[in-house]
């Protein structure tokens, strides 16, 4: 329907908000069902191989850059996209990861502001971090962003979707590769 030239000019809103709410229904149902498929064990750890971070992380970029265009945020990386970064894991499943807390930042970050994504090595382990401008995380919710259905009460603002589970299937997805995760806010 949205792509039909022969409909009203009159139906083109109602057709636009349907549209929305069924690609927001597909994202909630879409993220359940991978968290599900961690929690019930469904992705297994020694099922694990090596694989390059650099294309997943250069295809969440440019997906972050296309969603932050309208709000016209700038979305930077420090990653070396000709370097490989090895690690033993679930492709699908760490690009949810970056996906998620980019898509985080853009989201709760004002039109205007910057967010970046940066890449060290722990020792051997890469490491990653994303920083926003975004309008913080109060103390008393911060250890609590990870947990399933949660959203810091500042984060509840009208026109400001979420469910409160992306977060948790982060977290949860990073307890399975066996890495960390943390928040800092001001």
């Amino acid at each position: 329907l949205r792509t039909d030239a022969k409909l009203p000019q009159e139906y083109r809103p109602v057709i636009e908000d349907l549209y929305k709410r069924v690609c927001k229904a597909i994202d909630l149902t879409t993220t359940f069902l991978q968290s599900t498929s961690v929690n019930h064990g469904l992705v297994h750890s020694k099922d694990f191989k090596v694989i390059d971070l650099v294309p997943i992380l250069r295809d969440s970029i440019a997906h972050a850059q296309s969603i932050a265009i309208t709000k016209r945020i700038n979305v930077r990386t420090d990653v070396v996209f000709e370097q490989p970064i090895l690690i033993k894991g679930d492709p699908q499943n760490i690009r949810l990861v970056f996906d998620n807390l980019l898509s985080n930042a853009i989201k709760y970050s004002p039109e205007g502001a910057l967010v970046s994504l940066s890449h060290a090595y722990s020792g051997r382990k890469p490491s990653f971090s994303v920083h926003d401008q975004g309008i913080g995380i109060p103390p008393g919710d911060i250890k609590s962003i990870f947990s399933g259905f949660h959203r810091a009460q500042n984060a509840k603002r009208p026109g400001t979707p979420g469910s409160g589970f992306g977060l948790y299937l982060v977290k949860k997805i990073v307890d399975l590769h066996g890495g960390t995760i943390t928040c800092q806010s001001k």
